[in-house]
Parts: structure tokens; C-alpha cells; sequence
């Protein structure tokens, strides 16, 4: 009895181990030096350069992210324009957590962070398209279509900094020169 209770545990326990491991999250898309495009994203520390003399915005391509998405190239770019093309509010679970955090004792804050802001990672994500990675508008362009469209100034916006790849228009000059309709 006791031997066939060990059996069953030791099989069950089998079990799950191989069901977890098939079942497991891998991740999917390009990777750079072992290191998938979500992480390298997620560690980009750098802050966009704006000169507001010549009405440019720039990232630092020496940095290690630049390289990477430059190395990724136009594989990169479905990744980077589902940034800009997702909604840049924030979804109800997130304002939910920021209004808990709000009313939440000081010492347990911590169980509670604070949600990035989607426009900072649409940013980056323009200016990584722009500086880094520097696709085609014409292969661009399909897909930003929904963020080109958008209702969403600021989304527009992102995208034609985006598009402007080629050094023709600056960033700045297409976000401040754009109609204030929303």
C-alpha cells in the first residue's frame, strides 16, 4: 500500500513537472547577444536628447540598446510599432492599481508599482525606429497605419516622428507644427 502511494505521488509529481515545462512561456522574436527584444527594451535607460535650438530629438546610438535594435534591424520593427500603435492610456487594472497604491500605507507601496507610461515607451520606441533602426517608410508605414489614423494626437505624432527616418523633418518640428484637433 505504502509502496503504491510512493508510486503514484512519484508519477503525479513526473507529470507535473513535464506539463509545467511544455506549458512554459517561451519567449518568441528576435534576440541580440541571448537577450530577447522585451528585455532589451525594458532596460533602455537612455533619455531622448531634444536640442531646442535646431528643434531635434536624438538618442545616444552608442548605447547598447541602439546597438542592438540596430543589429536587430527590420526585424525589430513590428515589436517597436506595436508600441506606438497600442492605446497610450492607461487600462482600467493599471488605474486601479495606481489609485490602491495612492491609499496604500507608506510601507507597503512597494507590493503596488507604479505602471510605466505608455507614451515614454512609444517614444522611445519612435525614436529607436528613427535613429536605430531606420526602416523604409515604405515598409514602415503599413504598419503604423492605425496610429497614423488614430484619434490620438499624441499617437499620430509618435508615428510621424517615427516616419522620419530619412532626416528630412525633424521630430520636433512635425509635433509642434501638427493640428491641435484630437
Amino acid at each position: 500500500m505504502l509502496r503504491r502511494r510512493k508510486t503514484v505521488v512519484t508519477v503525479a509529481l513526473v507529470a507535473a513537472i513535464a506539463g509545467a515545462y511544455a506549458l512554459w512561456p517561451r519567449r518568441a522574436g528576435p534576440s541580440y547577444a541571448d537577450r530577447p527584444m522585451e528585455e532589451w527594451f525594458a532596460c533602455y535607460l537612455g533619455r531622448p536628447r531634444v536640442d531646442l535650438k535646431s528643434m531635434t530629438m536624438t538618442l545616444d546610438t552608442s548605447q547598447p540598446v541602439s546597438v542592438a535594435f540596430a543589429a536587430m534591424g527590420t526585424n525589430a520593427m513590428p515589436f517597436l510599432a506595436g508600441r506606438i500603435n497600442r492605446s497610450l492610456e492607461y487600462s482600467a487594472s493599471e488605474l486601479l492599481r495606481i489609485r490602491l497604491r495612492h491609499l496604500a500605507p507608506a510601507g507597503l507601496k512597494f507590493l503596488l508599482p507604479t505602471p510605466r507610461p505608455r507614451d515614454g515607451d512609444a517614444l522611445c520606441a519612435a525614436l529607436l525606429l528613427r535613429d536605430c533602426v531606420k526602416p523604409s517608410e515604405r515598409d514602415l508605414r503599413p504598419l503604423l497605419a492605425a496610429a497614423l489614423s488614430s484619434t490620438n494626437r499624441h499617437q499620430r505624432d509618435l508615428a510621424a516622428l517615427a516616419l522620419a527616418a530619412d532626416g528630412t523633418v525633424s521630430g520636433l518640428q512635425i509635433i509642434l507644427t501638427s493640428p491641435e484637433t484630437n
